[in-house]
């Protein structure tokens, strides 16, 4: 005879709606449905639950386990990150190549290693089908040492003696992330992350050996000189 339905969570009754083409529900819903025959009898109340899902997932890179920012050495493990809080994470996609990503593209499933400056565009996708909008992160690569140079008394250092105290100068030029710092040491050890940071001419007043290296933002080292 007819069958009603409600989505208000309450049990239906032939006052309820009449069934009589399908609707559309726009959020998560409980529809209870029942059907009466033309003799009266009515079933037992049915129940679904409808989840619907309208939220993209959200996805977060990182570089080297922390968030991406500014210069690297080569090989920077780059890993990503999707939650969702509705249906759950379906897959993550991304591409090296400046494509935007599709179900098509690589699915993420470990870190994976960038050797050269790459731009990375990433998006999940959630179990009911929705998508994120493409992100994209460059990863910046620097892959080429600093270089320095000395100088004495203003000019190139005379392999002959000098008469006097000498006022000694380092420079150093990086054409790609830029010199972090000059390092140097008077004792004949090489330089390292820890010796004397170099922060302006320096004099010295007897016979010396000044050995000297420079190290870029991405952390690259030139051979000591």
């Amino acid at each position: 005879a007819s069958i009603h339905y409600t989505t208000d969570g309450s049990t239906p009754t032939l006052s309820s709606p009449t069934y009589s083409s399908p609707f559309t529900v726009s959020a998560t819903t409980t529809v209870k449905y029942a059907a009466w025959d033309n003799a009266g009898n009515a079933e037992q109340t049915h129940t679904q639950q409808i989840q619907v899902d309208t939220t993209a997932p959200s996805t977060t890179i990182a570089c080297n386990g922390s968030a991406c920012s500014g210069w690297y050495a080569p090989g920077v493990a780059v890993s990503l990150s999707a939650s969702d809080a509705g249906s759950g994470v379906a897959s993550l996609h991304y591409t090296t190549d400046g494509s935007t990503p599709t179900l098509s593209s690589p699915t993420y499933t470990a870190p994976f290693t960038v050797s050269a400056t790459t731009t990375v565009k990433y998006a999940a996708w959630d179990n009911a089908g929705n998508a994120e909008q493409a992100n994209t992160q460059t990863i910046q690569i620097d892959s080429t040492a600093p270089s320095s140079t000395i100088s004495c008394n203003n000019s190139p250092c005379s392999t002959s003696a000098y008469s006097a105290a000498v006022t000694v100068a380092l420079s150093a030029t990086d054409a790609e992330s830029g010199v972090s710092v000059i390092r140097y040491t008077t004792d004949g050890t090489d330089p390292t992350a820890s010796s004397t940071a170099y922060s302006g001419p320096f004099t010295v007043s007897s016979t010396t050996t000044i050995k000297y290296r420079a190290w870029d933002n991405a952390g690259n080292v030139e051979p000591t000189k």
